[in-house]
């Protein structure tokens, strides 16, 4: 028994070693793939829910014109309301505004006796993609004032933008997951070809067909754990790069990456992967 072991093993190392280049494109392309698949979906699923947690950074904040009557500030805040993208509109009132920025910054206001601020209202986003749009159409609101729409656009924009990277990354990660796949295939496909007359030897003297075409699957097997565990190494060098932008830009913490559940997950799908292409190159073999 031990001995077949070691000769299936062995005879998948050597198949490895025949087709160097193909093995190491193979590998490098399930990983890539895997990389953009899996591990950029994985890290757009934490930066979107950290955004969507910040509102703090991306609320838009309005100002009204000097005067305005209660009944204005109502009626604005009702079209804001009604405007795609707008969340929460929370109206305030300039008398509490005045009275926590004197509490704040006694030394600036001192010696201040009017009140020089507006009503304003405080407007979060449910879209960071319609920031811009939100923004340009409470200005067209007859109550504010010409340059009270004030809100993080640029941080808005960068951040959505890459969050439109990594969703085109992951749809790119899809082809190129098939490519991998044609790939072993091929690798496959040529190592039977390379050894038919062998395979012909060990089939007259009674070698089991398992005997035979385990080492090729075991070959497309180790084709995919390489390449998932390189693509949870790439995942985990992307996450830490991306959690260090959004601490810094945000103030806000990605979750903790769970390394070992990663690189379980990612080496067992190219595994799987790997043994259905390898598979699929065996059974049009037998077809031939």
């Amino acid at each position: 028994m031990l001995d077949r072991i070691s000769f299936v093993i062995g005879e998948a190392m050597i198949a490895l070693r025949r087709n160097g280049f193909m093995t190491f494109s193979a590998i490098t392309t399930v990983a890539i793939a895997l990389y953009l698949l899996g591990g950029l979906g994985y890290l757009y699923v934490n930066v979107d829910q950290s955004t969507r947690n910040i509102s703090s950074k991306f609320e838009i904040y309005v100002y009204l014109r000097p005067g305005t009557e209660f009944k204005a500030i109502t009626e604005t805040a009702e079209a804001i309301r009604k405007i795609d993208g707008a969340g929460v509109v929370s109206w305030i009132p300039k008398d509490k505004a005045w009275a926590l920025l004197k509490q704040q910054d006694p030394d600036t206001t001192a010696g201040i006796e009017d009140n020089p601020l507006p009503d304003s209202y405080k407007v979060t986003l449910t879209d960071l993609g319609k920031g811009d749009a939100v923004a340009e159409a409470i200005k067209e609101l007859p109550a504010v004032q010409p340059d009270g729409v004030k809100y993080f656009g640029e941080e808005q924009r960068l951040v959505n933008g890459i969050l439109n990277l990594i969703r085109w990354l992951s749809s790119a990660g899809a082809l190129l997951l098939v490519i991998a796949g044609i790939l072993i295939f091929n690798t496959i496909r040529q190592a039977i070809l390379a050894r038919r007359t062998e395979i012909r030897i060990m089939q007259l003297v009674g070698a089991s067909r398992p005997m035979i075409y385990i080492p090729f699957l075991l070959e497309g097997l180790v084709h995919g754990v390489i390449g998932g565990s390189l693509a949870a190494g790439f995942v985990w060098l992307t996450n830490h790069a991306v959690e260090i932008w959004v601490y810094d830009k945000l103030n806000k913490a990605l979750p903790i990456f769970p390394t070992s559940q990663v690189l379980m997950i990612f080496a067992a799908a190219g595994a799987v992967y790997g043994v259905f292409c390898s598979a699929i190159a065996l059974r049009l073999r037998n077809q031939a």
